[in-house]
């Protein structure tokens, strides 16, 4: 077996600040005597073998209309599957960024009230729609934006947090420009 020095590589200086051209011209030769003497058929640079068959590729190139698409497709599932809104589902996947496996998984550990609490998506139940509807009789309903409180129920709309705001509320309305 060769000696360690064989394996390693040591830069010798004697401090004259002159390299010595022998040494230089014997690694020039050594290292082109390398690359010349490499066999050429275990690099693989020179086989003529037909390419490879084609295979099946995973990836694409996504569109402007394939991603939009790809979307919808995936907000339909959430939809389907969790019984929620196009928008609450669009939240939740904003939530997992875009990640379906991801949100898969967080369902299978945490359910589903928790997964939508977790992600910032407040689902409102019949019953409670029921009560805040007897609640305000039909006289007057306050804007939760404007204080107003001189508005028909007919003239306000409800998000799913249970807030309320007027219609033509001046503070939602954009302003002409």
């Amino acid at each position: 077996m060769a000696s360690d020095d064989d394996c390693y590589y040591y830069y010798e200086d004697d401090g004259d600040g002159e390299e010595d051209e022998e040494e230089e011209g014997e690694e020039a030769a050594d290292w082109d005597g390398l690359a010349v003497g490499a066999d050429e058929d275990d690099l693989g640079l020179l086989e003529d073998d037909p390419p490879h068959s084609e295979r099946r590729v995973d990836c694409w190139a996504i569109t402007e209309d394939t991603l939009s698409a790809a979307q919808q497709e995936d907000l339909s599932i959430m939809m389907n599957l969790l019984n929620i809104k196009q928008h609450q589902a669009r939240s939740l996947f904003i939530h997992h960024r875009w990640k379906i496996d991801c949100i898969y998984d967080c369902l299978d550990r945490k359910g589903r009230d928790r997964m939508l609490r977790e992600a910032g998506i407040v689902l409102q139940e019949k019953s409670s729609m029921l009560i805040g509807a007897s609640r305000t009789p039909s006289t007057s309903v306050q804007c939760n934006v404007c204080f107003d409180d001189d508005l028909s129920p007919a003239a306000v709309s409800t998000m799913d947090c249970g807030h309320c705001f007027c219609n033509d509320c001046e503070f939602i309305m954009p302003s002409p420009q």
